[in-house]
């Protein structure tokens, strides 16, 4: 695990732009060695017939 500062100052940032930059070294990550990359989400959720 690595941590990694975003802002010097957090305070003095915009709306939104800490989440913008996490966001952006995530998908850095990812695409780097997506092999580290679980996904967990149900895409495709399926009811069983007559589940009603």
């Amino acid at each position: 695990m690595e941590f990694t500062p975003l802002f010097d100052e957090p305070k003095k940032t915009s709306e939104n732009e800490i989440t913008l930059a996490h966001v952006k070294m995530l998908e850095d990550t990812i695409r780097k060695k997506p092999e580290y990359w679980l996904w967990s989400h149900r895409r495709w959720k399926h009811e069983k017939p007559g589940a009603d």
